[in-house]
């Protein structure tokens, strides 16, 4: 029977999926705007591969048991009975597409798209379809099936534009494409990357399904129980703002309330007093807040936990206060020094203007806004050689840390002394550093804060971990944060995705930091070597990390402007 498309239906839905009251009125917003759903679904023989899991739930989420080993495929086409589920009964037009024949089975199949009538029959029809899909093909032609796309959604653009709305496009896939007959090359992921920048230049939000999850949101932001709502909401392409930027980043204290008000409290006409103004009369607020949400699966600690974790988000900022008293000047700028570094216009480097914001980052619409975190005060920057320029002009990345750890007064001598600070305990430099020392001190390395290496727009595209996630966990949870961690740097600082026009000591520094991190990994979870004494290369098994930006909205993204879209592609390529 015909379900017309209503607020009423969708609060139902979010209530069902156990998230807080006040976060409707931010899914609503989202929700008025989108036209319909498209999702395109990889159904390659590399989706038969069994290194997945599935979360099996109560009818109330209040226990939520993951069950590992299952194939991709397996794990997407519940995915997809979900959505076709979500779709039948918040009226939400949504199509699937596989990218590749499958023997007798259609390879479209529609939701909500016509007689509505026929909810029931499609829904049903596309849960079942997805049990028999065949794994045959060894391709994944990602660029041929969303140039299709974009002639498609390019009929109805003056229709889309004229209304205000959007079409939400999730991509499924194991990560790799390749051509029709199964190849990948250079030439093959450079037509993906063009056929993706043809796809945002369209109102679109493209939601690349991939390897979101718990972990990885809580190295960002362990102050936040990712319950399964969240993710689902995300999933669909129903993200409001900050939800988007959850896994790409540490927020900050207004950040942290921006999203708290969102989450919690809505268009009540309720807020949270300024952390910036009123510390603890903001921890007051947020504390009465979260104390009348029932509590929600906690996926990483596997029990029920608050929403929020307040004694995490009273760490992070003592934490934070602590570092941004660390990290001012403590020595006087010298003639030489001065010589040494380039003078830089307030108009062309963004840490001039303390505070304030570029063009590119003020916000739009609520649901595609760009968030500035606050400057801090840089870290020091030790006296050397100045770099040479790699031809890049790359503005060097914002030091959140500060610079390498002083053993004595006059710091790091070199680059290689730099690196043996980063990864050895002092004041011997004999004994390792455990795992989450090294992976919070990352950016220590990273110019500005290491001046013994040249800038690079590599080096931008790291996202640091919270210096809390790992703190107060132990067993089991930290062992897998850890892994998590772990995995996304090796994908980061593995030989084979090192741009190729790397200057010396950029190589110097990375092939230090991948041996460094490997041996770190073999300590601290015992594994045996592989290959010599490295691991083995990644294949078409490994995830990847994707950075889509501009009006992109993805489980994995940040926002920034369109012109840099798709810029840690690299990581894969």
């Amino acid at each position: 029977m015909y379900v017309p498309r209503s607020d009423a239906a969708l609060q139902s839905y979010t209530e069902y999926l156990g998230m807080p009251k006040g976060s409707f009125a931010a899914v609503a917003e989202v929700y008025a705007q989108m036209n319909s759903r498209i999702w395109l679904l990889e159904n390659s023989f590399a989706m038969g591969e069994l290194d997945s899991h599935l979360m099996k739930a109560d009818q109330e989420f209040q226990v939520i048991e993951r069950v590992d080993g299952v194939s991709r495929w397996n794990e997407l086409s519940r995915c997809v009975g979900f959505h076709a589920k979500m779709a039948s009964r918040c009226w939400i037009p949504t199509q699937f597409m596989l990218l590749n024949e499958s023997g007798v089975m259609p390879r479209k199949y529609s939701v909500c798209m016509s007689n509505g009538d026929e909810v029931k029959a499609e829904r049903e029809y596309i849960i079942d379809s997805m049990n028999h899909i065949q794994l045959k093909e060894r391709a994944n032609p990602l660029a041929m099936q969303i140039r299709k796309l974009v002639k498609k959604i390019s009929k109805d653009v003056h229709n889309l534009t004229k209304n205000n709305t959007f079409v939400a496009v999730t991509i499924c896939t194991h990560g790799v494409p390749t051509d029709g007959n199964g190849s990948s090359s250079r030439q093959v992921k450079r037509e993906f990357l063009d056929s993706l920048r043809e796809l945002g230049n369209l109102p679109v939000r493209i939601v690349f399904r991939l390897t979101t999850d718990e972990e990885k949101v809580y190295l960002h932001n362990p102050w936040l129980t990712y319950g399964i709502g969240i993710h689902r909401l995300r999933e669909a392409g129903l993200g409001n703002g900050l939800w988007d930027l959850l896994d790409e980043k540490p927020f900050d204290l207004m950040e942290v309330r921006e999203f708290c008000v969102d989450f919690f409290l809505g268009r009540n006409g309720l807020s949270l007093r300024n952390p910036n103004v009123h510390l603890s009369g903001f921890f007051e607020d947020l504390q009465n807040t979260v104390e009348k949400e029932k509590l929600v699966w906690n996926p990483l600690k596997n029990r029920l936990t608050p929403w929020i974790d307040m004694e995490k988000l009273r760490l992070m900022t003592k934490r934070n206060e602590s570092k941004n008293k660390s990290n001012r000047p403590t020595r006087h700028v010298t003639s030489d020094d001065q010589s040494e570094r380039p003078k830089v216009s307030p108009q062309s480097d963004p840490t001039a203007m303390n505070g304030s914001t570029t063009s590119d980052q003020k916000p739009n619409s609520r649901g595609n806004r760009r968030y500035a975190s606050s400057v801090q005060t840089p870290g020091v920057r030790y006296k050397a050689d100045p770099p040479a320029s790699n031809g890049h002009g790359s503005p060097n990345r914002k030091p959140k840390t500060a610079a390498v750890k002083q053993s004595s007064n006059s710091g790091p001598k070199d680059l290689e002394d730099a690196i043996k600070q980063w990864s050895h305990i002092a004041p011997g430099y004999f004994k390792l550093k455990p795992m989450q020392d090294l992976l919070i001190g990352l950016p220590e390395l990273f110019p500005p804060n290491n001046a013994f290496v040249e800038s690079h727009e590599h080096f931008l595209k790291w996202k640091e971990f919270s210096a809390d996630a790992f703190i107060g966990e132990g067993g089991d949870e930290l062992k897998a944060l850890l892994k998590r961690a772990s995995r996304k740097s090796k994908l980061f600082f593995h030989p084979d995705k090192i741009p190729n026009d790397c200057t010396p000591r950029q190589e110097t520094l990375f092939k230090s930091m991948w041996e460094i991190l490997q041996e770190s990994e073999s300590k601290t979870f015992e594994l045996a070597p592989e290959h010599g004494a490295g691991f083995p290369m990644l294949d078409n098994k490994a995830r990847i990390d994707i950075d889509i930006h501009g009006q992109f909205k993805c489980l994995n993204t940040s926002e920034s402007p369109v012109g840099q879209v798709l810029q840690s592609w690299n990581v894969l390529f």
